[in-house]
């Protein structure tokens, strides 16, 4: 699975998000995509990964910040969204 994982954060490293690192990816698949059941099968946890998207994965960033208490705009670090 980590192969799998490496190859999705280098293609977001090729397309310019060189910041994505793998526990992001693995943090977007255990608490996002995989919250409520994992895919059984290997081959599925693979396909799973493989159609990732910069937009699927940025819509959950954007969640976790608006979900995320914070005590003043001051706290916020938008610099992962730009």
């Amino acid at each position: 699975m980590d192969k799998w994982i490496a190859l999705k954060v280098d293609d977001f490293h090729q397309k310019g998000y060189s910041y994505v690192c793998e526990q992001d990816i693995c943090e977007y698949l255990y608490h996002f995509l995989w919250r409520r059941q994992k895919p059984e099968y290997y081959v599925e946890q693979v396909n799973s990964i493989i159609r990732i998207t910069p937009n699927h994965f940025f819509d959950y960033k954007t969640l976790q910040i608006q979900v995320t208490p914070i005590q003043s705009l001051d706290d916020l670090d938008f610099s992962e969204l730009i």
